[in-house]
């Protein structure tokens, strides 16, 4: 998984045979030992750049090849991270019944800083790290608890600020992984319409029948509708840590779009208070 070098031709050494062997045979011999040499300077100047993982992982969120294979494992990362958004949201709950408590020792704008832009890479980072030393049910143990530590962190810091309803975190995951059930090979193209199609008329429906199709709740809407793309994208990765991006930019858009709407509202309400008095 890298470039290959230019290979610069040196010159060739021809092994020189006694004179008693017949011109034919000293003209292949010589051709073959040309050949033989060349082969060697090329193994020697060949030079593989092996691809960081960064840009394994961005090269695989933008390709787009016909087709995509969709193992169990793949299928299975959906009802992971569905649930794990399903444990962030819950803890969100908590913290925002918390946040009292909380925001004594840290102010919410910290809470928001912390839970979202600090711990997010340090949870992808982290278990990462100890992911290939650790049992894989501690592994998962690990992920979860931070994963909790962020809803706590996020939903104290949101407690103080009014926003519309918003989309059901984990509903794109749970669709998807409910599409994937039934399919293991696909067009990629056919299937990202597919699942982009549901996600959207999904939330669209609810969005219309709860009164709630605001900008904050499209946005939000879209955001979740992508993320369930990127284990598609990353399946034939096998890489572990990258995958949590899935969960995680749900979990961030979710923060800042919550912390920045709610503030706006805040601030349009102190306008009109003014204006009024």
């Amino acid at each position: 998984m890298g470039k290959r070098k230019k290979v610069q031709h040196a010159e060739v050494m021809v092994i020189q045979e006694p004179g008693n062997v017949s011109p034919d045979r000293r003209h292949l011999i010589q051709d073959l030992s040309i050949t033989i040499r060349k082969g060697q300077l090329e193994l020697e100047d060949l030079e593989w750049t092996p691809k960081s993982p960064i840009a394994e992982v961005f090269e695989a969120l933008i390709d787009m090849t016909p087709q995509v294979t969709i193992d169990p494992d793949t299928k299975n990362q959906y009802l992971f991270y569905a649930v794990e958004l399903i444990v962030f949201y819950v803890f969100c709950i908590i913290g925002w019944f918390l946040a009292p408590r909380i925001t004594v020792s840290l102010p919410p704008e910290k809470c928001i800083l912390i839970g979202c832009v600090i711990a997010a890479p340090i949870r992808i980072i982290i278990c990462g790290l100890i992911e290939p030393y650790l049992n894989l049910h501690i592994s998962v143990f690990i992920n979860t608890a931070m994963v909790q530590c962020q809803g706590a962190l996020i939903g104290a810091g949101l407690a103080h600020l009014e926003t519309p309803i918003e989309p059901f975190i984990a509903s794109s995951l749970f669709l998807a992984f409910i599409f994937w059930r039934k399919n293991g090979i696909c067009n990629r193209k056919n299937c990202f319409t597919r699942i982009i199609s549901c996600s959207f008329l999904y939330h669209l429906i609810f969005g219309f029948i709860s009164d709630s199709l605001t900008p904050f709740y499209l946005i939000l809407t879209f955001v979740y509708t992508l993320s369930a793309l990127i284990p598609i994208q990353l399946s034939h990765l096998q890489n572990s840590s990258a995958l949590m991006i899935t969960s995680s930019i749900p979990i961030i858009a979710k923060s800042l779009v919550s912390w920045a709407y709610g503030t706006v509202l805040i601030e349009m309400a102190d306008m009109e208070r003014c204006a009024v008095e």
